[in-house]
């Protein structure tokens, strides 16, 4: 049985897949999968991951880029994990992160949520200036959050109508359906900040944000007509 599934999204990531790649890897058992989904990357990426000799790793690859909500919904559609986890192809787990979920679980089996912190590293010392970021900070982002697999499909899919905020309109429709979620005060998620990271500069995305904000009060006042 298939106790943790990852799903890890990549386009055009050749420089640090592999890194997070191996920072998966080393916290997963050797029944677990990791779930790369290559959405039509134009350099090496697909490559580097095929050229991998885990029986754990599962290759994805679509023709064209699709856009990461794409991405990720071709992952869920094979996932078979009883707990499903996220990670960008930059980014990097914490050391110790599925082993602070697994100890959550023990003491609280029925969470169907837990999120931990994120710490940001810079890969050039001047992008520090530049966007001004907490060291560490408390944040539902993809390589923070662990899901049940039977919140998963009350869920649904991501939006792929959305072109900016598909995680947060995602884990916003995850909170109006349970309320067992568990915050552990441990970093779970190293963040690069490389700059091109795609949340900060499209951050302004009017047609991303504005529809996940509008969605989710939308969905509030159905509740309270309800």
């Amino acid at each position: 049985m298939i106790r943790h599934s990852v799903i890890l999204t990549c386009y055009n990531g050749k420089k640090y897949i592999l890194e997070a790649v191996e920072s998966v890897l080393k916290q997963l058992g050797e029944s677990d999968e990791l779930i790369v989904v290559d959405d039509g990357s134009t350099d090496d990426s697909r490559s580097l991951v095929s050229k991998l000799r885990d029986n754990r790793v599962q290759l994805i690859c679509r023709k064209e880029n699709g856009g990461i909500a794409a991405a990720r919904n071709d992952a869920l559609s094979v996932v078979q994990g009883l707990y499903v986890s996220f990670i960008d192809h930059d980014d990097r787990w914490e050391v110790g992160r599925m082993r602070d979920f697994e100890d959550i679980i023990k003491a609280s089996p029925d969470v169907e949520v837990v999120h931990g912190k994120v710490a940001h590293f810079y890969s050039d010392p001047t992008l520090e200036r530049r966007f001004r970021l907490q060291e560490t900070q408390a944040a539902v982002l993809p390589g923070t959050v662990t899901l049940s697999n039977t919140l998963l499909k009350r869920i649904g899919l991501f939006n792929t109508s959305i072109t900016c905020g598909e995680f947060v309109d995602f884990m916003a429709r995850a909170k109006t359906l349970t309320s067992l979620w568990h915050a552990s005060d441990k970093v779970y998620l190293q963040r690069r900040i490389h700059g091109e990271n795609y949340t900060l500069s499209h951050a302004r995305d009017a047609t991303g944000y504005l529809a996940v904000v509008r969605a989710h009060l939308l969905r509030n006042q159905q509740e309270l007509l309800d």
